[in-house]
Formats: C-alpha cells, sequence, structure tokens
C-alpha cells in the first residue's frame, strides 16, 4: 500500500539505442575540458560503450557502490562513477541504501538493476483489487 502516492507515474525505460545515445553530462560549474571529453566521448562512442558495460557489470554485482563496480570491473572508478547516474535518468538503473563501501570506507549509495515492469505489475494488482 502507498500511502502518499498512490497513483505513481509510469516509468519508461530507455531503449538500447536511446540508453547508447545519452549525450553525457557536464556541470555547468565543470571546467572547459570536462565540455570538451564528453564531446570526445559522445563522438567516440566510448559513452555508450561504458554505460552497456556497466549496466552488465551492475546485473552480476547488484547492491554495489561505484567504486565496488569499478573494482570488480577492473576499470577506473570514475567511468561507473559518472554511467550510473545516467543509467538511472533512463530507467535501467536505481539507488539503494547507503552504505559504507568496502573500497573507498565512506558511506556510499548502493545500485540495483531497475525492474520498472514489476512496479507496474504491482501497480496494476492494487488497481484490480488484488
Amino acid at each position: 500500500m502507498r500511502l502518499f502516492n498512490p497513483d505513481p507515474p509510469e516509468r519508461t525505460r530507455a531503449t538500447y539505442e536511446q540508453v547508447r545515445d545519452v549525450e553525457p553530462l557536464s556541470g555547468r560549474q565543470d571546467p572547459v575540458g570536462s565540455f570538451e571529453a564528453a564531446g570526445r566521448m559522445k563522438a567516440t562512442g566510448l559513452a555508450g560503450k561504458q554505460r552497456l558495460a556497466v549496466y552488465h557489470g551492475l546485473r552480476v554485482n547488484q547492491g554495489v557502490t561505484s567504486a565496488e563496480l569499478a573494482r570488480d570491473m577492473a576499470c577506473d572508478r570514475h567511468a561507473p562513477a559518472r554511467r550510473l547516474p545516467e543509467l538511472e535518468r533512463a530507467g535501467w538503473v536505481c539507488r539503494g541504501r547507503r552504505r559504507r563501501c568496502s573500497v573507498t570506507g565512506i558511506q556510499s549509495e548502493t545500485w540495483f538493476i531497475a525492474r520498472p515492469w514489476l512496479d507496474a505489475d504491482r501497480h496494476k494488482a492494487t488497481a484490480e483489487g488484488r
């Protein structure tokens, strides 16, 4: 039972092509080099490849922090840390509880594969009175 939001908005999941073509983010306060790097990553397709690698790495290691995922994938910690929020906006992953990271030792977000079809099925069952 959902107390405060009985009718959640429909969450859609981006297609493979949409996830591959997401514009890498650079914040307003980032240096010019960050924008140049984002442009290069999009032009070469590296960002899309990283997104898919991070997604598949997370499928194997649910509930890890971005630093733990980087360790398990044997890559730089920045790759998962930057790609996970992009995958979250696309509806492919979601955040879990914060916990102490085994790599950094600080409180960090955990990440899971999003399953919007489960939420949709639950919402449908609730609406039908099951």
